[in-house]
């Protein structure tokens, strides 16, 4: 088969993804039912993909969020504090990538959109005003009017340039918009089989 009909085939393949840096903008502080947010860590994803080498494919990925320890991670409404410490955010995504244009048949520009669940990891320190501080699990970092959410969703769009590096695998570079937070740099490998 020739190097053209390998890259158009469609195909299962593993991905693997890093980001060095992400952050929690401010106006996402209204969504965890808090006044202040200062979470912000490191991030890597790895899965299963399907699709094509110069085309779109999705993916269904574990990720793994650390979140670096801060003394005033999130400053809830009620005035309560919460302090990280060692947390993770464990989380199944399926993403999809479209490209939106292809140069020289080895260079694709596009879009990368993802949803998924996961759950917080550890304990924090919970110090409310008047009150000792006590040791909580992590859940209470993201919480409704009702309490702490047990399921924290995940989403993210990110502008997306990828590489094809040899017949069957891609590098891709991406940033963008997410919740729980924003990947200012994701470094990509995509290898099809």
């Amino acid at each position: 088969m020739s190097a053209s009909g390998q890259t158009l085939r469609q195909r299962w393949g593993a991905t693997f993804d890093v980001s060095p840096a992400w952050t929690t903008p401010d106006y996402e502080a209204a969504l965890m039912n808090a006044e202040d947010v200062d979470l912000s860590g490191s991030e890597f994803r790895v899965g299963l993909t399907r699709g094509r080498v110069l085309g779109g494919d999705w993916s269904l990925s574990f990720v793994r969020q650390s979140i670096r320890d801060r003394d005033e991670a999130v400053v809830k409404s009620d005035g309560t504090v919460l302090s990280t410490r060692g947390n993770t955010l464990l989380a199944a995504e399926v993403s999809g990538f479209k490209p939106l244009g292809t140069i020289t048949r080895r260079v694709q520009i596009g879009v990368t959109v993802g949803a998924g669940v996961g759950r917080f990891r550890g304990t924090v320190v919970r110090s409310r005003p008047g009150s000792a501080p006590e040791t909580v699990t992590a859940d209470t970092l993201f919480s409704f009017q009702r309490g702490p959410a047990e399921v924290v969703p995940l989403g993210r769009v990110e502008l997306t340039g990828a590489v094809t590096v040899a017949t069957r695998t891609k590098v891709r570079l991406s940033g963008g918009v997410g919740f729980p937070g924003h990947r200012l740099l994701g470094i990509g490998l995509t290898q099809f089989f």
